[in-house]
């Protein structure tokens, strides 16, 4: 009982942060699922996040990984990936506005999938391509959001 309380715990505390997402999207109106209102997707996210935590709740053992009793640390291991990531990130919004959507994000996914999971170069180029033509067609051609078109871009 005591190797799962921490787990119910985090799904206790996930399930009253998840309840309170929901409470504040309804006030700020759901809408309908053929208009949707500005608080549609923070009331899906919270209730997709309350569902899982009543899982994690309910079975506790099923998300624990079996193995060595050491103790593990924030600073142990990934955590260099996780920092590359960030700063990456943070780079990505910062040069977003001046190189564009596309070049930006095209060099965000290959410094992804080069620096933090190693992959054959060949991958990288194909995945990021079809990244970038996806979010271009999805953002662009469906959604016609407009997006940063970078310094280059603008002088047309």
């Amino acid at each position: 009982m005591i190797r799962v309380l921490p787990q119910r715990i985090s799904g206790l505390l996930l399930s009253i942060m998840s309840l309170w997402i929901c409470i504040e999207s309804l006030q700020v109106s759901i809408g309908s699922l053929g208009n949707p209102g500005p608080g549609f997707i923070g009331f899906l996210s919270g209730l997709v996040m309350g569902i899982l935590s009543v899982i994690l709740m309910v079975f506790p053992d099923r998300f624990m990984k079996g193995g060595s009793d050491e103790k593990k640390t924030l600073f142990t291991g990934r955590i260099w990936k996780v920092i590359y990531t960030l700063t990456a990130l943070g780079a990505y919004g910062f040069f977003m506005e001046i190189l564009g959507f596309l070049i930006s994000t095209f060099l965000f996914m290959i410094f992804l999938l080069t620096g933090i999971e190693k992959q054959k170069w060949w991958i990288v180029l194909i995945v990021s391509v079809l990244i970038v033509l996806g979010c271009y067609i999805l953002f662009i051609l469906c959604l016609h959001i407009s997006l940063p078109k970078g310094l280059i871009f603008a002088l047309d």
